[in-house]
């Protein structure tokens, strides 16, 4: 059962000044433009997507390190913005190699949307890529679904789970109730 909705598209083209006709290079500008982003994940509901289109805008890995960096680290890390959730709009055409040098840089990990359904862009593994690719298959998953297709002990499995959640990959639908007092999280893939 997904629970996850689209918010706001973030249009990167809106947010680019006039003047600067579809390119962006400067930091001054990318850091105005990460403010705006982070005033929209601010604003937004818990178990909201915000999507970011850079469609129409030709930039380089350090503006969107700038960009982006920041917002993905501050869904990560900060409690107030948690189940919150920024996904980029794919396909990133001209940008896809500067998007993933700017989060590889900036040490983050992005959902990218696209024509191929969803993948993962920045600093990923191929673990992480493959775990990802296994859950977006699925409309929930719990660490114990992991366990056998990836050879994990359930203390791994849990691991692996909490860690994608930290990096906005999963968000958590529910707990249930396990015999003998014991429990289980049911997530479904940000996507």
């Amino acid at each position: 059962m997904r629970t996850l909705c689209d918010g706001p598209t973030f249009r990167l083209k809106e947010a680019v000044k006039q003047q600067h006709q579809g390119f962006l290079v400067s930091p001054e500008e990318s850091d105005r433009i990460r403010q705006q982003l982070m005033g929209h994940l601010e604003r937004m509901k818990r178990g909201t997507i915000l999507v970011f289109d850079p469609a129409g805008v030709d930039s380089r890995a350090s503006c969107f390190a700038r960009i982006l960096g920041g917002p993905l680290r501050a869904l990560a890390e900060q409690r107030g913005l948690r189940g919150r959730y920024l996904v980029l709009q794919g396909p990133l055409g001209s940008n896809a190699e500067d998007v993933r040098l700017g989060l590889e840089d900036e040490e983050v990990v992005a959902v990218v949307r696209d024509v191929e359904g969803p993948r993962l862009a920045g600093k990923v593994d191929r673990t992480l890529t493959e775990t990802y690719a296994f859950v977006v298959e699925r409309d929930e998953v719990t660490s114990q679904a992991l366990q056998r297709p990836f050879g994990l002990t359930i203390t791994a499995a849990n691991a692996r789970v909490v860690k994608m959640q930290r990096l906005g990959l999963l968000h958590f639908l529910r707990e249930e109730s396990l015999g003998k007092g014991g429990r289980r999280f049911v997530y479904e893939p940000v996507r």
